[in-house]
């Protein structure tokens, strides 16, 4: 069966000699970083090195499409901090009765760039990691079943849910019903499509449990795998890197 996801084969060193393990412990820094890097240049450096990860794994494009569809969070960020930072004192902007303060937005854009160094690393990992290949190799060091399936599961929902939503638009389209056109022609063919949506997924999730009862999936015991273990060269270093340098800017952080 075609397993759903947003992964892709290409012949980058984050797609085939990077191995799954390497690349969670990457997005895990990265995501420790973010919350961890005080300063607005140090927030802004760090979005940009996510960025230039995704320029060099060729999945630049694909993230931005991504990235776009938080621009509104994004925006209700600079919105709400720029009017109502704690710490607002110097008026930037006059929008008629509303004032935009010069603290408020820098406070702004250095969360933004956290959201987007989030993002960007987490699609980092969607795009350039097989769902299988990552609940085996969990599997294959020791993490329990259910909590890889678990992870495993979330990198698949929302391609899965992209899926079921063109084919029940497809649907609906072959019966007559306008979905395509003006932007309240696409609101109007939206409403109808939720329901059979969220339905489909209730029954996609009482598939996938029922097959994997099938399968023995609760059963104990050790686990066997029909494929080899694939060897990934040079990664030790890579993550000793990547440790190291997180905790570095913890120690920075807390004792600086």
């Amino acid at each position: 069966m075609n397993t759903p996801s947003l992964y892709r084969e290409q012949n980058t060193f984050f797609h085939k000699r990077m191995d799954p393990l390497s690349k969670l412990l990457l997005v895990c820094c990265l995501f420790i970083d973010a919350f961890v890097v005080p300063t607005l240049p140090g927030a802004c450096l760090l979005a940009l090195l996510t960025v230039g990860l995704l320029y060099l794994a060729r999945e630049l494009g694909r993230a931005v499409k991504i990235l776009a569809g938080c621009a509104l969070l994004l925006i209700s960020i600079f919105l709400i901090q720029g009017l109502f930072y704690q710490n607002n004192q110097t008026v930037l902007l006059q929008v008629g009765p509303l004032s935009f303060y010069r603290e408020g937005i820098s406070y702004a854009l250095k969360i933004s760039l956290r959201v987007i160094t989030m993002i960007a690393a987490g699609s980092l990992l969607v795009l350039t990691t097989s769902p299988t290949d990552l609940l085996e190799a969990c599997v294959r060091r020791g993490v329990s079943p259910r909590l890889a399936y678990m992870l495993a599961a979330i990198l698949q929902i929302i391609p899965l849910m992209m899926r079921n939503a063109a084919k029940i638009q497809e649907a609906q389209e072959a019966r007559g019903m306008a979905v395509r056109g003006s932007l309240s022609t696409r609101f109007r063919a939206f409403l109808p499509l939720l329901t059979p949506l969220i339905l489909s997924s209730f029954v996609n999730i009482q598939e996938r449990s029922m097959a994997l009862e099938v399968r023995g999936f609760s059963l104990g015991g050790p686990r066997t795998f029909y494929r080899s273990e694939p060897v990934y060269k040079g990664m030790l270093p890579v993550r000793f890197v990547l440790i190291g340098s997180t905790l570095g800017i913890l120690c920075w952080r807390l004792f600086g």
